[in-house]
């Protein structure tokens, strides 16, 4: 007699909601960790420059991110998306202000009549890729090893 009603206080007792939150917590970084995407971006400087009949964004980028300018079609300026097609990278390679081998791009665009200003420098975003979260984890981890 005296275990049952021993057993029905444990059975009636509420737990702090302390102990909720070491439950739930968990959870919330499991969801974060691997079901949401992040998206990284390559920001770069362009210089918008007049060619006979048009106008031409140019900017120096690395080999290593002129895969991303190859990738894409889309730039993020002021955040408003502006595609550019056509593009031109020259034979030459030139050194930058950190000593890194760059090369000189230039790109058409569907930039507004008001940005087109001869040496004009607008600073954009493209993106570079979208993973999720764990994916970025591992590369994070791959790289210390």
């Amino acid at each position: 007699m005296n275990n049952t009603i021993y057993s029905e206080n444990i059975l009636q007792k509420k737990l702090p909601s302390i102990y909720y939150l070491f439950f739930i917590f968990p959870i919330l970084i499991m969801i974060i960790i691997f079901y949401l995407d992040f998206t990284s971006y390559y920001n770069g400087n362009f210089v918008v420059k007049k060619n006979d009949y048009s106008y031409d964004l140019c900017f120096y980028i690395t080999e290593e991110d002129l895969k991303y300018i190859l990738t894409n079609d889309q730039f993020i300026f002021n955040d408003k998306k502006y595609r550019y097609w056509n593009i031109r990278i020259s034979e030459e390679n030139y050194l930058d202000d950190k000593n890194n081998i760059v090369k000189l791009v230039y790109l058409e665009s569907n930039l507004e009549n008001i940005y087109l200003i001869d040496n004009y420098m607008i600073s954009t975003k493209i993106k570079k890729e979208k993973k999720k979260i764990i994916y970025y984890l591992i590369d994070i981890f791959k790289r210390r090893i």
